[in-house]
């Protein structure tokens, strides 16, 4: 495994682990999707070879993710549903948030190294991985995606107040509008 270049995502740098940079492509799609284990960066399989000859970067994680079916006994046992917790915050889908009759689809994944364009499955005992590529592997997969990233910093950014909002001052209004 001579020549590659892989970095270690830090907590910081974005993940693009959930859609292509390029296309809608997926893990869910129909080959995965391919990060690149330098840039973070995910690219499906039509775009590969471009973005590997445009940043020539060679080695990227395959993650493919197919649905589980569900259990026969689980889905007669959807008749009465738990009693939903009070939200503690304002999300949606995410822990103390709202649920909002959001079904939990279970996944199976599937992922494999590819290195110069020859894949490998991931984990792989019988080939000896270099630690930097073990532990940009396992980085990527424990990261947050890009997207959930942003989504989370949307919700929690902090209220700051306009100094032209500071000395606003709202007049009385005898007029009311009517209603139609």
């Amino acid at each position: 495994m001579e020549g590659i270049d892989v970095r270690i995502p830090r907590a910081n740098d974005k993940v693009y682990k959930e859609e292509c940079i390029y296309s809608f492509d997926t893990p869910e799609s129909e080959d995965g999707l391919y990060v690149s284990l330098h840039s973070f960066y995910g690219v499906g399989k039509d775009w590969l070879d471009l973005h590997s000859r445009k940043t020539g970067e060679n080695v990227y994680l395959n993650i493919k993710r197919r649905p589980k079916p569900k259990p026969v006994e689980e889905e007669q046992a959807t008749d009465d549903p738990p009693p939903e917790k009070k939200p503690t915050r304002l999300a949606i889908g995410v822990e103390g948030g709202f649920t909002g009759g959001i079904e939990k689809v279970e996944y199976e994944e599937e992922y494999k190294l590819l290195v110069n364009s020859k894949p490998i499955p991931w984990p792989c005992p019988d080939l000896i991985v270099p630690p930097k590529v073990q532990e940009s592997v396992s980085g990527v997969l424990a990261a947050e995606s890009a997207s959930k990233q942003d989504q989370i910093a949307a919700w929690e950014e902090p209220m700051i107040v306009s100094r032209h909002a500071e000395t606003l001052i709202q007049l009385p209004t005898d007029k009311k509008v009517p209603i139609r």
